[in-house]
């Protein structure tokens, strides 16, 4: 993995981890989002990419929601192609955090595509958006 400010805030044998799971060969943060997660975009020797998501430091509260979350998303992956596959969770060193590693599916964040879609276009992205939130809320 290329050094930058992830090594110095992450647990060398969880980066190793990461790297044997993923075959990881590059990574670059991702700022866009609103989780309080840090976020790395993981490129593989064979072609795949990988979303890393670091929980905060020091939120051991939020391990064991982590672990139900990575559960729940192997639930809605299976209802949808559209629900990231869940490879891996990985608890730090003193359960201080966790990292989540999941398939990275390709696309353009809504912030940006929707101003570039016509008002009738939006309208049909909205409504596939929602018609596939029904089909995940079944879940529930």
């Amino acid at each position: 993995m290329k050094p930058n400010g992830y090594d110095q805030i992450m647990d060398p044998g969880v980066l190793k981890q990461i790297q044997t799971i993923t075959g990881c060969l590059d990574y670059i943060p991702l700022l866009a989002g609103y989780s309080y997660d840090d976020k790395l975009l993981v490129s593989a020797g064979h072609g795949k990419r990988y979303l890393v998501r670091i929980s905060p430091e020091g939120d051991t509260a939020s391990v064991p929601a982590r672990e139900e979350e990575f559960r729940v998303i192997g639930r809605l992956h299976v209802l949808s192609p559209l629900v990231p596959e869940p490879v891996a969770i990985l608890r730090c060193p003193g359960d201080r955090s966790c990292v989540m590693i999941l398939e990275y599916i390709e696309g353009m964040d809504g912030e940006q595509a929707l101003p570039q879609m016509t008002p009738k276009g939006a309208y049909h992205a909205g409504f596939q958006a929602g018609q596939e939130l029904l089909r995940l809320h079944l879940l529930a």
